[in-house]
């Protein structure tokens, strides 16, 4: 479900499962995020508002960790992953869920070769399950704040595959507080990063679309 990518200045997306659901955070994720699907960066557009709410706390870790069959694993991105990035990118439903707009072929690969791959500050990983190549999860730095992001292939939904590799990929992403903003009506990857102790911390629109700020905090 989730699918997120990061870029320099891009904003992430996150794409989740349908239990977890699809399409979500990540941006250069705002990798690219995104917000929620394969790797996808969109910069923050400027004038976003954000809405702090009082409270936040800490969470529990993720306790789902996917299917008994399916193992999920985590390794370094490769070229040939990019062209199936690109295809999780223009999936009609991760476009719905994550409210992020596709990029052409040459757009998008310029991308992920300069503002991701080419960013020693960014942390992206693909995902394995059963060493087939389902999607990424990746983590830039937006300012002075660590953003997280994921995307995954549309057949990998509802199967807690993005609760596994979330898991993993914090215990490699040591960041805190960690952020993440999928579209408000993304609710599978706003319940996927909730399962994996993040606290809702407010709203913040990009462009017409409403947004859930979350964070995860030091355990």
């Amino acid at each position: 479900m989730p699918v997120a990518t990061p870029a320099a200045e891009g904003r992430g997306k996150a794409v989740g499962e349908p239990d977890e659901i699809a399409a979500g955070s990540r941006r250069p994720c705002r990798l690219p995020i995104s917000r929620t699907h394969g790797p996808v960066l969109v910069p923050r557009p400027p004038g976003s508002l954000y809405t702090p709410k009082a409270g936040e706390g800490m969470s529990a870790p993720c306790t789902r960790l996917g299917g008994m069959s399916d193992d999920v694993r985590l390794r370094d991105v490769e070229d040939a992953d990019l062209e199936l990035f690109f295809e999780q990118e223009h999936d009609p439903e991760t476009v719905r869920r994550s409210r992020f707009t596709p990029r052409d072929r040459e757009v998008f690969m310029t991308h992920w070769a300069t503002k991701v791959l080419g960013d020693s500050t960014i942390l992206v990983q693909t995902v394995t399950v059963d060493g087939e190549p389902a999607g990424n999860v990746v983590s830039w730095w937006e300012q002075d704040r660590r953003f997280i992001g994921y995307g995954f292939g549309r057949r990998f939904w509802g199967r807690g595959i993005g609760t596994k590799a979330l898991t993993l990929f914090l215990e490699r992403e040591q960041s805190r507080p960690l952020y993440a903003d999928p579209f408000t009506g993304n609710t599978g990857s706003v319940r996927l990063l909730e399962k994996c102790g993040f606290e809702r911390a407010g709203t913040i629109w990009h462009g017409e679309n409403e947004h859930i700020m979350l964070v995860l905090h030091d355990s």
